[in-house]
């Protein structure tokens, strides 16, 4: 009765936890390929409020905030095909040094799930580039998927009430921290994708009339 207590206290406690766990990127998860050649464009990334605060359902409720994370890490990867990157959030307002504006949104496939003792990410990012006047100079879809093994549980049946519930938190945290990593690992994925793409197919199109 004990051993089965200890469980559902732990099991309960790392429900509790999950619940209520809105989850940010780790800065220094953001690492991205140098790459051999930078086009020589000062660009400026637009995100609107919505890909801004953009959020996905990663564990019980639980929001990882990959529009938050995209704000940062977007601005790092450009930074390697590109001479120099800026973000600016009024589309009215187009700062005067730039010569490229880029627009990345998420798209719909963007997912986490957990399935098979797996966790399962998978960001689709729509790209478009445009000139000064808005005029669409190229547009491309990338996706990163990533996967990770799950650590298998273990509550703590022998430590009472407080030691199932220590063993649920140990749990949640390593859940938090998981679900942090494989969804980071899925953003990079889709953006080291992108800047492929830039490099390849978009060079010509995006390069046209500089």
């Amino acid at each position: 009765m004990i051993k089965g207590f200890n469980f559902v206290a732990g099991l309960i406690f790392m429900i509790v936890l999950q619940g209520c766990s809105t989850l940010h990127v780790h800065r220094h998860m953001l690492s991205f390929q140098n790459r051999p050649e930078k086009l020589p464009l000062e660009v400026g990334l637009f995100l609107s409020d919505k890909e801004r605060n953009y959020d996905i359902t990663v564990l019980l409720g639980s929001k990882f905030m990959i529009g938050e994370a995209l704000e940062v890490a977007a601005v790092e990867s450009l930074g390697k095909v590109f001479r120099a990157v800026s973000i600016f959030s009024e589309k009215d307002r187009v700062p005067p040094d730039i010569e490229r504006i880029i627009v990345i949104k998420f798209g719909p496939e963007t997912i986490a799930s957990t399935s098979g003792g797996f966790r399962k990410a998978k960001t689709e990012l729509f790209c478009e580039v445009y000139g000064k006047e808005w005029n669409l100079l190229w547009k491309e879809t990338s996706i990163g998927n990533a996967t990770l093994e799950i650590e298998k549980i273990q509550f703590n049946i022998l430590g009472g009430a407080a030691g199932g519930a220590a063993s649920g938190y140990a749990a949640g945290v390593r859940n938090e921290r998981e679900m942090i990593q494989i969804n980071t690992e899925s953003l990079i994925s889709a953006l080291e994708q992108l800047n492929d793409k830039i490099l390849t197919s978009g060079k010509e199109p995006i390069l046209r009339g500089k």
